[in-house]
């Protein structure tokens, strides 16, 4: 049953690893816990934001950024991925726009 393989998925997972947490089978949605989100950059349904401080402040948003995608590239402050602002993706033939974060063409 599908249901009884996500539960032991998920007891098996880092969402259980402490022992506090346990899904059980159920008829409804359980959501994981929200424990360590801060370090699960980038961030919005669609990874549009690049670091927590534009998720919490409007004003800080880049329309498009790009980062690398070397590990080190992690910042602690502010939490999420170092970026760049950028109009356009330049690498070879295929470039293109970067989808906006702001929702602007």
């Amino acid at each position: 049953m599908l249901v009884a393989g996500v539960v032991g998925w998920f007891n098996r997972s880092w969402f259980a690893a402490d022992g506090t947490t346990k899904a059980d089978a159920t008829l409804g949605y359980v959501a994981p816990p929200l424990d360590g989100v801060w370090a699960t950059a980038p961030y919005l349904h669609n990874g549009s934001m690049p670091d927590l401080a534009g998720v919490l402040d409007s004003r800080r948003r880049p329309e498009r950024w790009t980062r690398s995608f070397d590990s080190r590239d992690y910042s602690l402050d502010p939490p999420g991925w170092r970026s760049t602002a950028v109009d356009r993706v330049r690498d070879g033939p295929d470039a293109r726009a970067i989808p906006s974060a702001t929702g602007s063409a």
